[in-house]
Protein backbone atom coordinates (compact mmCIF):
# COMPACT_ATOMS: atom_id res chain seq x y z
CA UNK A 1 0.00 0.00 0.00
CA UNK A 2 1.30 3.30 -0.76
CA UNK A 3 3.00 4.96 2.12
CA UNK A 4 1.19 8.45 1.53
CA UNK A 5 -2.16 6.69 1.69
CA UNK A 6 -1.66 4.58 4.57
CA UNK A 7 -0.53 7.97 6.29
CA UNK A 8 -4.20 9.59 5.16
CA UNK A 9 -6.20 6.07 6.81
CA UNK A 10 -4.36 6.56 10.09
CA UNK A 11 -4.96 10.00 10.24
CA UNK A 12 -8.77 9.12 9.62
CA UNK A 13 -9.06 6.94 11.95
CA UNK A 14 -7.29 8.47 14.41
CA UNK A 15 -9.47 11.54 14.26
CA UNK A 16 -12.96 9.37 14.04
CA UNK A 17 -11.65 7.90 17.55
CA UNK A 18 -11.46 11.56 18.85
CA UNK A 19 -14.43 12.12 17.81
CA UNK A 20 -16.12 9.59 19.30
CA UNK A 21 -14.41 10.16 22.87
CA UNK A 22 -15.76 13.16 22.63
CA UNK A 23 -19.36 12.67 21.86
CA UNK A 24 -21.68 14.11 24.75
CA UNK A 25 -24.75 11.92 25.76
CA UNK A 26 -27.76 14.44 26.70
CA UNK A 27 -31.01 13.29 26.90
CA UNK A 28 -34.06 14.96 25.64
CA UNK A 29 -35.38 18.19 27.31
CA UNK A 30 -38.35 16.50 28.39
CA UNK A 31 -36.70 13.97 30.49
CA UNK A 32 -35.22 17.22 32.11
CA UNK A 33 -38.52 17.88 33.76
CA UNK A 34 -39.01 14.48 34.78
CA UNK A 35 -39.35 14.53 38.74
CA UNK A 36 -38.26 11.62 40.90
CA UNK A 37 -41.34 9.93 42.94
CA UNK A 38 -39.54 7.87 45.12
CA UNK A 39 -38.23 9.34 48.52
CA UNK A 40 -34.86 9.79 49.45
CA UNK A 41 -35.07 6.96 52.40
CA UNK A 42 -32.41 4.16 53.46
CA UNK A 43 -35.10 1.62 52.47
CA UNK A 44 -34.86 3.29 48.60
CA UNK A 45 -30.52 3.46 48.90
CA UNK A 46 -30.83 -0.18 50.13
CA UNK A 47 -32.85 -1.38 46.92
CA UNK A 48 -31.03 1.05 44.87
CA UNK A 49 -27.41 0.10 46.11
CA UNK A 50 -28.36 -3.96 45.58
CA UNK A 51 -29.56 -3.40 41.81
CA UNK A 52 -26.35 -1.30 41.18
CA UNK A 53 -23.98 -4.14 42.59
CA UNK A 54 -25.62 -5.95 40.88
CA UNK A 55 -26.04 -4.81 37.53
CA UNK A 56 -23.97 -1.93 36.98
CA UNK A 57 -20.85 -2.29 39.33
CA UNK A 58 -18.91 -4.77 36.95
CA UNK A 59 -18.43 -1.80 34.31
CA UNK A 60 -18.79 1.35 36.80
CA UNK A 61 -16.85 -0.14 39.87
CA UNK A 62 -17.85 -0.49 43.27
CA UNK A 63 -17.28 2.88 44.58
CA UNK A 64 -18.68 4.22 40.73
CA UNK A 65 -15.36 5.58 39.15
CA UNK A 66 -16.21 4.01 35.96
CA UNK A 67 -13.33 1.56 36.89
CA UNK A 68 -14.90 -2.01 37.35
CA UNK A 69 -13.26 -5.14 35.73
CA UNK A 70 -15.90 -5.21 32.84
CA UNK A 71 -14.51 -2.12 31.76
CA UNK A 72 -10.83 -3.01 30.73
CA UNK A 73 -12.18 -4.28 27.68
CA UNK A 74 -14.82 -1.75 26.45
CA UNK A 75 -13.68 0.54 23.95
CA UNK A 76 -15.55 3.55 25.79
CA UNK A 77 -15.32 4.01 29.60
CA UNK A 78 -18.48 3.77 31.69
CA UNK A 79 -19.39 7.31 33.27
CA UNK A 80 -17.55 7.79 36.56
CA UNK A 81 -20.13 8.95 38.95
CA UNK A 82 -18.40 10.64 41.40
CA UNK A 83 -18.07 13.28 38.94
CA UNK A 84 -19.34 16.15 39.52
CA UNK A 85 -21.48 16.71 35.64
CA UNK A 86 -23.25 13.29 36.66
CA UNK A 87 -24.70 14.96 39.81
CA UNK A 88 -25.49 18.50 37.80
CA UNK A 89 -27.94 16.36 35.82
CA UNK A 90 -31.34 16.01 36.92
CA UNK A 91 -32.74 12.94 37.95
CA UNK A 92 -35.05 12.53 35.31
CA UNK A 93 -32.03 13.04 33.19
CA UNK A 94 -30.17 10.02 34.81
CA UNK A 95 -33.47 7.99 34.67
CA UNK A 96 -34.11 8.39 31.10
CA UNK A 97 -30.59 7.84 30.15
CA UNK A 98 -30.39 4.20 32.38
CA UNK A 99 -33.73 3.68 30.64
CA UNK A 100 -32.38 4.06 27.16
CA UNK A 101 -28.79 2.88 27.59
CA UNK A 102 -25.69 4.13 25.01
CA UNK A 103 -23.38 1.08 23.32
CA UNK A 104 -21.69 -0.10 25.29
CA UNK A 105 -24.24 0.42 28.13
CA UNK A 106 -27.29 -1.73 27.52
CA UNK A 107 -30.67 0.26 27.81
CA UNK A 108 -32.36 -1.20 31.25
CA UNK A 109 -35.94 0.14 30.15
CA UNK A 110 -37.56 -3.96 29.40
CA UNK A 111 -34.74 -5.03 32.19
CA UNK A 112 -35.90 -3.12 34.70
CA UNK A 113 -39.06 -2.18 36.45
CA UNK A 114 -39.73 1.68 36.58
CA UNK A 115 -39.36 1.92 40.39
CA UNK A 116 -36.10 0.26 40.15
CA UNK A 117 -34.46 2.44 37.81
CA UNK A 118 -35.74 5.53 39.80
CA UNK A 119 -34.02 3.74 42.95
CA UNK A 120 -30.75 3.41 41.14
CA UNK A 121 -31.23 7.22 40.64
CA UNK A 122 -30.89 7.62 44.33
CA UNK A 123 -28.30 5.57 44.43
CA UNK A 124 -26.06 7.45 42.24
CA UNK A 125 -26.43 10.19 44.23
CA UNK A 126 -24.60 8.53 46.75
CA UNK A 127 -21.52 8.92 44.95
CA UNK A 128 -21.35 12.65 44.79
CA UNK A 129 -18.38 14.12 46.97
Amino acid sequence: MDPIRLVKIVGLLIASTIVCHAEVWTAPPTAAQLKNPLPREDKILKAGRELYLDRCSDCHGDKGKGNGSGAADLEKQPTNFTDTKVHQQSDGELFWKITQGHRPMPGYGKKLTEEQRWQLVHFLRSFAK
